[in-house]
Formats: structure tokens, sequence, C-alpha cells
């Protein structure tokens, strides 16, 4: 029986916890924190074995759609995910 798995990642966020750095608009899963690629274009290079794994849905915000198939195309795996939008819902703090 060929079960692989299927990754799931999310990718998004308000860009508040590394700031300056990160922002909304860039968030820090786009930016190459530890070394020349960011860290979800080095997850998205764990999750490449198709012998164990299925593509890669990754789930984020419609700002952030361009700039993941950007990165997908700087590690020549545009066409090797599928894509979710999705809205952000935050919190209010009171």
């Amino acid at each position: 029986m060929d079960r692989r798995i299927v990754p799931l990642i999310m990718c998004g966020g308000a860009g508040t916890r590394l700031w300056p750095a990160s922002r909304e608009v860039r968030p820090k899963q786009f930016l190459p924190l530890f070394g020349t690629r960011s860290t979800f274009q080095d997850t998205i290079l764990r999750v490449s074995d198709k012998a164990l794994f299925e593509r890669p849905i990754v789930i984020t915000n419609a700002a952030y759609r361009f700039m993941v198939l950007e990165q997908l195309a700087e590690i020549g795996l545009e066409d090797k995910l599928k894509l979710s939008e999705h809205c952000w819902v935050g919190r209010k703090s009171n």
C-alpha cells in the first residue's frame, strides 16, 4: 500500500515577532535567516522526496501568493504544490 505523507505548510502572519526584519509585507518565513534560502524554501525542499511525500499543500494569505510562487521558482519547484489561500483572522486584545 502506497501511503505517502501530504505535507501541509501554513505561512503568513503579521510580521511582528522578528520586527524590524520581518514585516506584514514580508513575513519571517520568506526571509533568508539561515543562509541563502528562506525558511519557507528550506521547508519545501525537506518535503520534496516523492518516495515519502505527496505534493505539499501551502496555505497562505492571498497577499503572499505571488511571493510563494516566486520563492518556489527560485528553487525550481514552482509547479510542485497545491496553493490554498485563506483570510487571516486575528484576535483583538482587550
